[in-house]
């Protein structure tokens, strides 16, 4: 097998790994996201929390889901400017659900 068939095979198999890790957190709501905020993956625990089918989520901004707890324009970007610093943010922030009602929840983020 040379290297680029060998590297191919490997993303595969830790896309794979990530995706069953992601579907077994169950009932919290666990997100994969990139640079510009949108969900690549999630578990389907977001349809119970928000209402949302996963693939109403995928590929939309997080906006769509939750915010941070503080409304100040301060602390506004905080949890994404965790995720650029550390790769993951674990914390607090107000869910929205597809009707419109908010509640408080913490949110376990992954940048990929």
């Amino acid at each position: 097998m040379n290297n680029i068939h060998r590297r191919n095979v490997n993303t595969i198999m830790e896309q794979k790994e990530l995706e069953d890790v992601i579907e077994s957190i169950s009932p919290d709501v666990l997100m994969v996201v990139d640079r510009e905020r949108n969900v690549i993956m999630c578990n389907a625990s977001v349809k119970n929390m928000f209402g949302y089918e996963v693939k109403e989520v995928i590929n939309k901004k997080t906006d769509l889901l939750y915010f941070d707890r503080r409304s100040d324009l301060f602390h506004r970007h905080e949890i994404h400017d965790k995720l650029e610093k550390d790769g993951y943010h674990m914390g607090l922030a107000m869910g929205k659900t597809k009707d419109g009602t908010t509640f408080h929840l913490e949110i376990f983020l992954i940048l990929k």
